[in-house]
């Protein structure tokens, strides 16, 4: 990647836009330095092959100045956002019913959304007019779920194949930049992904069938 200087619009090894803010010409093996917005405290150190598309430019010093407004907890809205939805929110949309167990027995509330980096109470739904955290395990499946959103083997297969490639090393450990404890933390989540993607297919599949 030839065009590669300060101020381009790159996709990292983990799939986030980044902007490339600085060389470092005395290293041969991270010569670049890059952050994911212009508030960010972290600044990440890459070599060309760490970046997987180029998208453009930007002025650096228009970025640098830029203020950003983050929303907390990002939630997910079911099959048209992230790969690490869960397969039992697959389908659901934000304002959709769907049965939760409660104290009180089984309930049909409204859905809010998916909070990945909530793992404890990833759920949010609405019941009674009041906003509640939930468990996973507490989302009962649709009975009439596969029926709804059933896709073809070879999407399925794609996804499979995106998760094995999210899996390798370098994609994994972004080249051994993330420390231990997220490397960790990814893999499982992409290990739950890879088991419900192959519960949808209705059989396991190898990395070398799903690359193939």
């Amino acid at each position: 990647m030839d065009e590669l200087r300060v101020g381009t619009i790159v996709v990292d090894c983990r799939g986030k836009l980044a902007v490339i803010t600085g060389l470092n010409t005395r290293s041969v093996k991270y010569p670049y330095l890059y952050q994911l917005s212009p508030d960010s405290r972290t600044q990440y150190k890459a070599n060309a092959s760490d970046f997987r598309a180029v998208l453009g430019t930007v002025d650096i010093d228009a970025f640098n100045s830029a203020t950003i407004t983050k929303t907390p907890n990002r939630m997910s809205s079911g099959v048209d956002d992230d790969l690490l939805v869960p397969p039992v929110l697959k389908g659901v949309k934000v304002g959709d019913k769907i049965r939760v167990r409660t104290r009180g027995g089984v309930r049909k509330v409204e859905y809010r959304g998916y909070h990945e980096n909530r793992p404890k109470y990833p759920v949010s739904i609405v019941m009674d007019g009041k906003e509640y955290k939930t468990t996973l395990t507490s989302v009962v499946p649709d009975k009439n779920a596969e029926d709804v959103v059933k896709r073809s083997e070879a999407q399925i297969m794609e996804d499979i194949r995106d998760a094995y490639c999210r899996l390798s090393p370098e994609n994994l450990t972004c080249d051994g930049e993330l420390p231990q404890r997220e490397v960790a933390k990814r893999a499982r989540e992409l290990q739950k992904r890879l088991s419900g993607l192959f519960r949808e297919l209705g059989r396991e599949v190898g990395e070398s069938e799903a690359y193939a």
